[in-house]
């Protein structure tokens, strides 16, 4: 028994003496106790009553506010939004969907979404409904697409918009968020545009170099041509400095019209670089061969230190290497009045199939300002306009140097103090060739030699050109080469020659009146008989913009040669291409 109950009991039996009395003062106490308890409970279920109200007042007031967040937001967002219901009937949009389609939030009531679709887009959006209506609410992905919308005046705009299936307590609905891309597909159309007219640009500009450098190039080619036939022909002492002059002058404009082409073609992202054999020893003696006259002249020091073992060959492209290096050791000298420059060339590691290899040009020459040093591998750079009147050239050779050092995965740099000299160092990586045998090892280090000119005496060849002059140059070098020859002076009487007379071999100019090179060669190829398809065809162009070498042979022709031409280059090409080994 309660011990609370038992004390009371007991106070009960001493207060009363009779059973009866008892009984009635314990039920006294007994109500009294209920009394109390039903008074507690009674307060404890109006606290409880309090606090449900002050709950829902409370979740009323988050739900108002999450409410209002939310309208907030919809309302301030810059993309359209649109709910609509599974059957596509729009239940709201906010104030950004009503100023892109024009339409008032009461006129939702009327509105499904494809009514502010354009006709063309219904189609694209009748599959979009097709392929929802297949699938489980629930199990459907977000779409996104391009569509056009219609606003309420009629006019149509290119949107983006993204499609997201909701569904919430089994119910299921689209919340569409809607974007504008007008000004984007604007922006979309002008660039496109103005990347038109670049590329066009850029095939003008090609266009224009192509036939600036063919119409120098031409003349230039009688020039050189007809001043190296002097200069074979034992002139006077006297004569013999003023043909060099020439000689010398005419090189120099040459190679300021390479640089501007080369500079046009890198530009322009059209280098790609061999992976061919070549010996860096080889490259480096022609270096000297061609230099070491110049270095001479103005009372300079050249040397060239090669460490001793480096490998005979490597691979990579041995005419883009050689312009690097030729362009560096040629600004050393041209900028160096006393002194010396030497060229380096180290080692610096080494595995089973590649090779790391240093390279340094240094100079004393006139040094480059501090200030200039970051700006003088841009582009027509030079560390002052004096520079370019007292030594002369473009300012592109070593931009471009710099470009094709960078197409080798290297990076060229320069260290120099001004009056004391530079010096321009690199490193790259080679693949090593493993030689197979002694004797070819020997055949890459080989020395470098002045051709013969012996073996095409007796050759009859059709000569192809427009040009007077060059059919002079040419012809004269043919007469002294005692070789018999044609002239076509366009592509229609070569191919009218060619066919009731057999040539050993042909030189083809490119560009030409009537019938070009290209289109003449493919007339003559496409002859069925043997002849016609082996008879070898020499390319002879002043034209070098462009990858030259793949167009003469997609057009059938075996190689090329550029004008102005070098007469030991010509008949070198020629004996190749009659299997002699050169």
């Amino acid at each position: 028994m309660n011990k609370l109950l038992q004390r009371q009991l007991k106070r009960v039996q001493r207060k009363h003496s009779t059973p009866e009395d008892q009984l009635d003062a314990l039920i006294q106490v007994i109500d009294s106790y209920y009394e109390e308890s039903d008074r507690a409970r009674r307060k404890k279920d109006r606290s409880v009553s309090l606090m449900s109200e002050e709950l829902l007042e409370l979740n009323k007031k988050i739900l108002a506010k999450s409410e209002a967040y939310i309208s907030a937001i919809m309302e301030n967002v810059a993309d359209g939004i649109i709910i609509t219901q599974d059957t596509y009937e729009i239940s709201s949009f906010n104030q950004a969907a009503e100023q892109m389609f024009g339409y008032l939030k009461e006129d939702i009531n009327v509105l499904s979404f494809e009514k502010l679709l354009s006709e063309e887009s219904l189609e694209k959006f009748s599959g979009i409904k097709e392929a929802y209506s297949q699938s489980e609410f629930f199990q459907l992905e977000g779409t996104e697409l391009e569509l056009y919308g219609k606003a309420r005046n009629g006019r149509e705009f290119p949107m983006e918009i993204s499609i997201n299936p909701v569904s919430i307590d089994d119910e299921g609905f689209f919340l569409m968020i809607l974007k504008d891309i007008s000004r984007r597909k604007r922006y979309q159309a002008e660039l496109m545009e103005a990347k038109v007219k670049a590329e066009i640009a850029a095939e003008e500009k090609t266009r224009f170099l192509s036939n600036m450098s063919h119409e120098i190039r031409t003349p230039m080619n009688a020039v050189i041509g007809l001043t190296n036939l002097l200069i074979e022909n034992d002139p006077r002492d006297d004569q013999k400095e003023m043909l060099r002059t020439i000689n010398f002058s005419g090189n120099n404009l040459l190679v300021i019209i390479n640089d501007i082409l080369d500079f046009n073609k890198i530009d322009a992202g059209k280098v790609e670089l061999e992976s061919i054999p070549f010996s860096l020893k080889e490259i480096s003696g022609s270096i000297r061969s061609a230099l070491m006259p110049k270095a001479a002249d103005k009372g300079i020091d050249l040397s060239f230190e090669m460490d001793a073992n480096l490998p005979s060959q490597l691979k990579g492209d041995p005419v883009r290497m050689s312009q690097i290096l030729t362009n560096l050791v040629n600004n050393a000298v041209k900028f160096t009045l006393e002194g010396g420059v030497r060229f380096i060339v180290k080692e610096k590691g080494r595995t089973e199939d590649k090779v790391e290899l240093y390279f340094a040009v240094q100079d004393t020459g006139i040094g480059i300002p501090e200030d200039k040093l970051d700006h003088i591998f841009e582009s027509f750079s030079q560390s002052n306009s004096n520079t370019t009147r007292k030594f002369g050239g473009t300012g592109l050779g070593l931009a471009i140097c710099k470009e094709l050092v960078d197409l080798h995965g290297g990076e060229l740099k320069v260290s120099s103090q001004l009056g004391k000299g530079s010096t321009f160092y690199f490193t790259l990586e080679f693949p090593l060739i493993e030689l197979d045998s002694p004797s070819q090892q020997q055949e890459t280090i080989k020395k470098d030699k002045k051709i013969v000119f012996s073996g095409l005496e007796g050759l009859n060849v059709l000569l192809v050109e427009d040009n007077k002059i060059n059919q002079m140059v040419a012809s004269r070098y043919l007469k002294k080469w005692k070789i018999s020859y044609q002239i076509a002076n366009n592509g229609v009487e070569a191919c009218d020659k060619i066919l009731v007379e057999r040539f050993d071999i042909v030189l083809m100019d490119l560009h030409m009146p009537e019938r070009d090179g290209y289109e003449a060669t493919r007339v003559i190829r496409a002859n069925q008989e043997a002849y016609y398809k082996e008879v070898p065809i020499i390319a002879l162009t002043a034209s070098v913009v462009g990858d030259i070498n793949r167009e003469v042979q997609e057009a059938g022709m075996n190689a090329y040669v550029s004008k102005p031409f070098q007469p030991a280059d010509l008949y070198s090409t020629m004996l190749r291409q009659l299997g002699v080994k050169v």
